[in-house]
């Protein structure tokens, strides 16, 4: 039947769903890749719970060409949209991990031709949501907000991370050369996407949806509140207090999920550590600097950060590559 085809359907999902975040946060490789993957996406789940059979369009990854010309986007609810943004949080992980020679002319500008084409690819997909998917001022309406639920907001909050996780390389790269700069417009990109984050967070605990969130929303305040503390130390000089909203959340999660707890106890150290250092007036700690480095995942952060001592000493190295000074 259509309701048991869907079921086996949405469970594929749900698999991609925690691999792409179980990957994303380790920075191994994906156990499912896009390009083996030739199924549609779920439909909307009132089509699905009263088992109305109907049709939706494949899961379309940039590298494959399809000829399914099948759309009806009339059929599609947010877990359809969220499991295509993370499609293109896939890419843009995968482009992350590519070395570039900030120094050769040739690299940086097929970086910046790859990171062009995802940020279209990104704002396309945000600007062909339909309206009732698309528009984050239905928290902001009264009644409307009720209709919001889990999925809509997971959706949604992983679009700003992918945003995040896009621009933040390009407005706070570890490295700097004549030819590769800090992008003053990516870093907007960035702030704008941490205050989405946060009014997204405000809205879940207003309602009390904080035990219904797992792992993946946890992993998207960890990405807006390293952001904040990484602008702050590094090009404001004063972090911005929203981050403690984050931290509290994460730190409540904490009580589900062990990962949450580590989130927020590695911003918190972090955090008090740099605090320490501007009352002293002395150098941001090195720990402010590790985080700093947007190429490196929470895996990694954690691993470095954790077995440091917290005054002076030197940085237990991790075994591994480590990207060369003159890479990104």
């Amino acid at each position: 039947t259509f309701i048991e085809d869907e079921g086996r359907r949405r469970l594929f999902w749900m698999i991609y769903v925690l691999d792409r975040y179980a990957t994303i946060a380790t920075a191994f490789e994906f156990a499912v890749d896009d390009k083996e993957i030739d199924r549609k996406l779920p439909c909307k789940d009132e089509l699905w719970a009263r088992n109305q059979p109907v049709e939706t369009r494949w899961f379309r990854p940039a590298n494959r060409h399809f000829e399914y010309h099948a759309d009806n986007p009339e059929n599609l609810g947010s877990f359809a949209y969220y499991i295509e943004i993370l499609g293109i949080l896939t890419q843009i992980h995968r482009f992350l991990k590519k070395p570039v020679d900030i120094g050769a002319l040739g690299d940086v500008e097929q970086w910046q031709q790859e990171y062009r084409q995802l940020d279209s690819r990104l704002s396309g997909w945000k600007y062909d949501l339909p309206s009732q998917y698309g528009n984050m001022l239905r928290l902001h309406i009264p009644g409307a907000a009720e209709h919001v639920n889990c999925i809509w907001i997971m959706m949604h909050i992983t679009y700003h991370t992918t945003v995040i996780r896009l621009h933040s390389s390009a407005a706070y790269p570890s490295t700097k050369s004549p030819i590769f700069t800090p992008s003053f417009n990516a870093s907007q990109r960035c702030r704008t996407a941490v205050e989405d984050i946060c009014t997204i967070n405000t809205h879940v605990r207003t309602h009390n949806l904080l035990s219904n969130l797992g792992p993946p929303f946890a992993f998207s305040l960890w990405v807006a509140a390293r952001l904040l503390l990484v602008h702050g130390s590094t090009i404001d000089h004063l972090v911005n207090p929203a981050i403690h909203a984050l931290v509290e959340t994460l730190r409540d999660m904490g009580s589900y999920w062990e990962v949450a707890d580590r989130y927020a106890t590695l911003l918190s150290r972090v955090l008090a550590e740099y605090d320490d250092s501007e009352r002293h007036s002395r150098e941001p700690p090195s720990s402010v600097k590790i985080l700093a480095d947007m190429r490196r995942c929470a895996y990694d952060l954690d691993f470095l950060i954790s077995r440091q001592p917290r005054v002076g000493g030197a940085i237990t190295p991790r075994a591994g590559r480590t990207p060369a000074p003159n890479e990104l």
